[in-house]
C-alpha cells in the first residue's frame, strides 16, 4: 500500500483529500502545516507527497527546499489554483514531479498520485537497497533515475512547454 503525507492547511481540504486517496486504498498520514510535515518526513519515507503551493510561514517552493536537504525525498505533486510561471519553474527546477490544477477533478488527483506513488516506491527501493554505498549522492541519483518522464501527466508536459517555449 503506498503511503501518502498530504499537507495542506484547510482541515476541510485536507480531509476531503485524504477520503478521496484511502477510497483508492492508499495509506494517508496529514499535515497542517509544512513544520508538521518536515517533521514527519525526517522520521517516515513516504511514497509520495501532496502539497499546496502557497501556505502560511513557508511557500511549496521553500518546502521544496527543506525537503531537499533530507536523505531521501519522495515524489512532491503541488496542488495549485496559481498559474504563476515563476513559481512553477522554481519547482520544476527544485524536482517537483507533478501540478495538479483547482479546482481538481477526483480522477486526476488519484492518477497523478498513484503515478508518484508508484515511483515513490520504486526510488525507496533503489535508495535503500544501495545503502552498501557509502556515498549519499550516489544513491541519491540512483533513486532519480527510476523517474521516467513518461510517468508525468499530460498536463505537466503541456505546462513544461508552455514555460519554457512561449
Amino acid at each position: 500500500m503506498e503511503s501518502i503525507l498530504i499537507v495542506e492547511v484547510e482541515e476541510e481540504v485536507r480531509s476531503i483529500l485524504e477520503m478521496h486517496l484511502k477510497s483508492q486504498n492508499f495509506d494517508c498520514t496529514s499535515a497542517e502545516s509544512t513544520q508538521e510535515a518536515l517533521a514527519l518526513c525526517e522520521s517516515n519515507q513516504f511514497d509520495c507527497i501532496l502539497t499546496d503551493i502557497m501556505m502560511p510561514n513557508m511557500t511549496g517552493i521553500e518546502f521544496l527546499q527543506k525537503l531537499n536537504t533530507l536523505e531521501f525525498v519522495p515524489p512532491v505533486v503541488f496542488l495549485t489554483g496559481y498559474e504563476d510561471r515563476e513559481i512553477l519553474k522554481s519547482c520544476l527546477r527544485l524536482g517537483a514531479f507533478d501540478f495538479i490544477s483547482k479546482p481538481y477533478s477526483r480522477k486526476d488527483l488519484v492518477d497523478i498520485v498513484n503515478r508518484a506513488a508508484q515511483i515513490g516506491q520504486r526510488q525507496k527501493q533503489v535508495f535503500f537497497e544501495s545503502t552498501d554505498d557509502p556515498n549519499l549522492e550516489n544513491r541519491k541519483i540512483r533513486g532519480l533515475r527510476s523517474i521516467t518522464k513518461s510517468s508525468r501527466s499530460s498536463a505537466f508536459r503541456q505546462a513544461l512547454f508552455d514555460i519554457f517555449f512561449s
